[in-house]
């Protein structure tokens, strides 16, 4: 072993030691320190896994054709992401909610507009009319749509979605973030 290897093992080992002092005497900060100890033993990288670059999907590598879903817990809404995303790349876009027979139109509007303008559309708690996505999917297969066109989809997980919609989306699955602290 090396002088390198020796002092990291050391080190590894201090911080193992505070992990378990951590569990005996504060339980309640063990989930903090663990994800302490995972980055100071196998890099940050593994703790941060679960961050997904939206950017990614809404770049130019995916088709236009294949709608982003953002499937969330019930009672989480990620559509901030979406909204987010927008600003900070500078993107026009149209958010729409779905619930209304008036919803409907405006949908239509907007795809239509973007389509041909490039923009983006979000069109939020789709899980509220899943027989009208089944139209969706096949208005937007049909369509000519301009390469930077995206299509966003929030949704609450629901059994009734028209399986053809999912297969062809992009699925991103979110959950609300555990505790006070992340939560806020």
């Amino acid at each position: 072993m090396t002088g390198n290897d020796i002092a990291s093992t050391n080190e590894i080992a201090r911080a193992l030691k505070k992990l378990i002092v951590i569990r005996i005497l504060r339980p309640d900060r063990l989930f903090a320190a663990a994800n302490q100890f995972v980055s100071k033993v196998l890099g940050d990288e593994i703790v941060n896994i679960n961050q997904v670059d939206l950017m990614e999907f809404a770049g130019t590598k995916i088709s236009p054709k294949n709608p982003i879903m953002l499937v969330s817990a019930p009672g989480f809404d990620a559509s901030y992401r979406v909204e987010n995303l927008a600003k900070q790349v500078n993107k026009k876009y149209v958010a729409v909610a779905i619930g209304s027979p008036e919803a409907f139109g405006l949908v239509d509007t907007a795809i239509r507009n973007a389509a041909k303008s490039g923009s983006w559309v979000l069109l939020k708690n789709v899980h509220l009319a899943p027989a009208w996505l089944a139209e969706l999917e096949k208005k937007i297969y049909n369509m000519q749509l301009d390469a930077n066109f995206r299509l966003f989809m929030t949704m609450e997980n629901n059994p009734k979605v028209p399986s053809t919609l999912l297969r062809v989306s992009h699925v991103l699955v979110f959950e609300p973030p555990s505790g006070i602290k992340a939560a806020l």
